[in-house]
């Protein structure tokens, strides 16, 4: 038994210094020949371990993340708190019209003893191999937030097409409206928003922008539409059974008039608590090890946090 419990140890738990080298109960009784349920047992009573479930985050190279500290502490001192409630950050989406869903919450019920005896058309989905598909324009900000905008199916987005209809028919509108044209407009650092076409048009036609250089690269932790509103947008939409693309769009629209800002803040209070005090420690989250930038990422997020959150 201690020969067991000793080599559960070995396995089950990452090597220092050597994330990812953990075993699962299933790999380990592959290896070793103890059962699962053994093993399992082991690592509850024996070794006291709590499982925790691994989150996907966005990889930074070094430079990213030394150009993401930079931007940060620029974003840190230009974002005032009254420049931060009139800030209009935006993304875009693809929506495909065949239904999302999760295999591991996906299952079936049935009063039978095997599986062979429930019914072919309860048990399998059908899958199309190709689904079609349209991409979705929207901006957010505390004073409230844009109509949907779709791209043109098979439309080429490029900054002529971006500052034509995504920009100058779709959002600007609604947000010069919303905000008595007085805003700071954000974007990320898509191609078709950093080049000089559109970087040349945001200046002639927007108060403010954030350049395409002050933006931290690769960065969904820090645009509330990435991180917050497109998730809680992508679940009511699939709750409905969609047929084909033209579906999609009313239902689409029709969920996004219900979406309440109230998604944001939920977000934002998930930061928050992830980041426990907010300012000691590193945000291993960010897929950055330096404190500096887990600390400038942080208080730039705690700013939005309690802007979000003021009455």
């Amino acid at each position: 038994m201690a020969a067991n419990i000793q080599t559960v140890r070995d396995l089950i738990c990452s090597q220092e210094d050597y994330p990812g080298t953990t075993k699962s109960p299933r790999e380990i009784k592959r290896k070793t020949g103890i059962s699962q349920s053994s093993i399992r047992r082991i690592a509850k009573r024996d070794l006291h371990l709590k499982t925790f479930r691994r989150r996907e985050v966005q990889v930074l190279s070094d430079a990213d993340a030394c150009k993401r500290l930079i931007a940060c502490k620029q974003l840190k001192k230009r974002l005032t708190k009254q420049k931060l409630y009139r800030t209009w950050f935006s993304d875009e989406k693809v929506f495909t019209a065949q239904t999302q869903s999760n295999p591991q919450n996906d299952r079936l019920y049935a009063d039978v003893k095997l599986k062979r005896d429930v019914s072919a058309k309860h048990l399998l989905k059908g899958r199309k191999h190709f689904s079609q598909s349209v991409m979705v324009s929207v901006a957010v900000s505390k004073l409230g937030k844009t109509d949907l905008v779709f791209v043109q199916p098979g439309a080429k987005i490029n900054s002529v097409y971006y500052c034509d209809n995504v920009l100058e028919r779709g959002l600007l509108p609604d947000i010069r409206r919303l905000s008595n044209d007085d805003f700071l407009f954000q974007q990320d650092g898509a191609p078709a928003h950093h080049s000089r076409h559109t970087v040349a048009y945001l200046r002639s036609c927007v108060p403010e922008f954030i350049e395409p250089e002050n933006w931290p690269p690769n960065n969904p932790d820090l645009n509330p539409v990435d991180y917050s509103v497109w998730g809680a947008l992508q679940q009511m939409v699939y709750r409905h059974k969609i047929s084909d693309i033209d579906q999609l769009k009313r239902v689409l629209i029709n969920c996004w008039a219900q979406t309440e800002p109230r998604h944001i803040k939920q977000s934002n209070r998930s930061v928050a608590k992830a980041t426990g005090d907010g300012y000691q420690g590193t945000w291993c989250s960010c897929g950055i090890s330096s404190k500096l930038n887990a600390c400038a990422l942080i208080s730039l997020l705690f700013v939005f946090y309690c802007m979000m959150n003021k009455n």
